[in-house]
């Protein structure tokens, strides 16, 4: 009986350790980088959907014609050209310097932008799949996830998780060089705009399009 009170106490002990110990902060969205193109392509039923951005104009060819449909100012954006489980195609526009978020159902006769409702920080990615990820205490990353940036400290509290997706406690997320804690930036939101939960490293996800976890849209950064 002893030793079982005794392997009961290293197991809680074993798991309390992995969720409380501190999480060293990893800055790694420059693995991002490699998802700038300047071209995005998807292949439907109706034929070849591209993308490209002429002289701060976003021009779409589909069905055999090229028109411009978005007119960019000196704003700072990334455009994301997506396929939703229905086969719905939509475009992405994420303006990074008022933080808001543009949506456009390329299926529809008339391409028009609507703002979709944010406060999530700043876009950086959205996942194609992540398949190879397990499900953690029922988390998981989805079609058409986001990933964003949004340091802790300044979230509404509704977005402050207590435990990362992966292990280890939010507020533990540490920087070894000045000791500061509680400074993770990494937010997991779903397709339908709900706070998922936080990462706590990007390369345990993605390191580059051939050796990764995940796969990751193609965005137009400009």
């Amino acid at each position: 009986m002893k030793k079982l009170f005794l392997y009961i106490f290293l197991g809680l002990m074993i798991c309390y350790g992995a969720y409380a110990d501190p999480v060293e902060y990893i800055d790694d969205w420059h693995l991002l980088d490699n998802t700038e193109a300047n071209t995005l392509e998807i292949k439907d039923s109706n034929g070849l959907i591209k993308l490209t951005v002429q002289d701060k104009n976003l021009i779409l060819t589909a069905k055999k014609q090229t028109s411009s449909i978005y007119q960019f100012n000196e704003d700072k954006f990334d455009i994301y050209l997506i396929t939703k489980e229905n086969n719905l195609n939509v475009i992405y526009i994420f303006n990074h310097t008022t933080k808001t978020l543009l949506a456009a159902n390329i299926n529809d006769s008339d391409i028009v932008f609507n703002e979709i409702p944010w406060e999530f920080g700043s876009l950086m990615t959205i996942f194609t799949n992540c398949n190879k990820v397990k499900e953690w205490r029922g988390e998981e990353i989805k079609l058409n996830y986001f990933l964003t940036k949004f340091n802790y400290k300044q979230r509404p509290k509704k977005y402050k998780c207590g435990y990362l997706m992966f292990g280890g406690r939010c507020t533990l997320v540490y920087d070894p060089k000045t000791n500061e804690y509680g400074i993770g930036d990494k937010m997991i939101i779903s397709n339908d705009f709900n706070y998922v939960g936080d990462i706590d490293e990007i390369g345990y996800l993605y390191k580059d399009k051939q050796n990764s976890k995940c796969e990751l849209y193609n965005k137009i950064s400009i």
